[in-house]
């Protein structure tokens, strides 16, 4: 009797811890449930304790012609991380073999000559090749902006609520206009808020507008059912004509 009396206490003790696990994975962007080994000692870390902030995805390599790039990461990170930017560095031997080193040389290298004290990440690959076993973050970011890593250096800036993901190029430093941009556009919404309400006011002639003027126009296009066009800053009608207008300029067009 004792026994079939204390299952049941059992089960409602585990709820809670259950409930909260259950509201956890909730609030983490799929995009960020990924787990992933430290540089420095091949720790697990779950990329979801990163929910909540703009996350900023960079492969690097040691030996490129960007890598000077890194300070520039590291200047982001310690200037916008108060207000909610992690910057996620990922050492990659893909391009043209300029990270042959190991963990080791490549986290003295990082510290020594650039002071970088973002979180950075084991070598892995990141794009497609013979005998590769692509990074799944890596593989999620791809098909959530439409474009993949082609050198070292490639960024990936990533929403609050991961439902936006902005590539730009390995030559466009972190410190070019046009990034800190996209970067002021994301780090202005909040996490509850929804994306579109709260941005896609900026929108008014589509042929002038870069990478997140257009996602937000194509979510506000596909919420037209959502809410009412009066509570919007653009309506649906113009948030089409938006997206429709930059699929032509943009190489990842209309999210899915």
């Amino acid at each position: 009797m004792r026994l079939s009396l204390s299952v049941p206490f059992l089960l409602i003790a585990l709820l809670p811890s259950w409930a909260a696990a259950q509201a956890a994975a909730a609030a983490c962007p799929a995009v960020l449930q990924h787990t992933q080994p430290r540089l420095q000692d091949e720790k697990p870390v779950n990329l979801c304790g990163y929910a909540g902030q703009v996350v900023l995805v960079v492969n690097t390599a040691s030996f490129c012609g960007y890598t000077g790039q890194y300070k520039s990461l590291e200047a982001l990170h310690s200037t916008y991380g108060p207000r909610g930017l992690v910057v996620l560095g990922f050492p990659s031997n893909d391009f043209g073999g300029q990270e042959p080193g190991t963990a080791k040389q490549i986290a003295d290298f990082c510290e020594n000559t650039f002071g970088v004290k973002f979180p950075m990440f084991a070598k892995s690959h990141v794009a497609p090749g013979a005998g590769r076993t692509v990074n799944p973050l890596f593989v999620a970011l791809a098909q959530r902006s439409g474009a993949r890593p082609t050198w070292n250096f490639h960024k990936y800036l990533v929403s609050r609520q991961g439902d936006v993901v902005i590539s730009h190029a390995s030559a466009v430093d972190p410190k070019d206009p046009a990034f800190v941009r996209d970067l002021e556009k994301l780090l202005k919404t909040k996490r509850d808020s929804p994306v579109t309400l709260e941005l896609i006011s900026s929108i008014q002639n589509p042929s002038d507008h870069g990478p997140v003027e257009s996602l937000l126009a194509c979510k506000a296009a596909q919420r037209c059912g959502t809410f009412p066009a009066s509570q919007a800053p653009c309506g649906c009608a113009q948030a089409e004509t938006a997206c429709i207008s930059l699929r032509a300029v943009q190489p990842f067009g209309c999210p899915k």
